[in-house]
């Protein structure tokens, strides 16, 4: 699956998870499973790409989480799936 993004400024951090998580305190250390695709490097503004696998069928609900430390911008998008074979 190919999720075609277009950011407005640089991004420092880009997260996906499910997007329950997004409303928790996560488990007993308080942390929430992510995954995180800042690999130490910003994102540069502009058109992006972003490739997910995924291996099960139904309905999935997930939060693309996104930081733009320089400008203090943040936001979370909602990605609703249905996924058929």
């Amino acid at each position: 699956m190919e999720i075609k993004l277009d950011f407005a400024v640089g991004l420092d951090d880009l997260q996906l998870s499910f997007l329950d998580n997004a409303g928790t305190r996560g488990d007993a250390q308080g942390t929430v499973p992510v995954l995180g695709f800042s690999l130490g490097a910003p994102f540069a503004s502009g058109s992006h790409v972003l490739n997910l696998t995924l291996k099960s069928f139904g309905t999935v609900s997930l939060g693309l989480y996104s930081l733009a430390t320089t400008s203090g911008d943040q936001g979370m998008m909602e990605l609703d799936l249905v996924i058929v074979p």
